[in-house]
């Protein structure tokens, strides 16, 4: 809901002071798809990588004591 607000509500400010509100509201819309792509791939990356590390790394068990 509160991203809708944030899409929708200067749509009023654009059509108040002449601008085609449709267009704006297209750029506003594309621009919030781009940056939803972009953190989704980021996290997958991110998750990616760690994933890598966790298994490059030797998982080395604790000896037991001699005693």
């Amino acid at each position: 809901m509160v991203t809708m607000l944030i899409l929708v509500g200067p749509a009023v400010e654009d059509s108040a002071n002449g601008k085609d509100p449709y267009t704006a509201f297209a750029v506003r819309m594309s621009l919030f798809v781009a940056v939803t792509i972009y953190s989704i791939l980021a996290i997958w990356l991110l998750e990616y990588l760690r994933s890598r590390k966790t298994l490059a790394t030797p998982q080395f068990k604790p000896q037991e004591s001699l005693l």
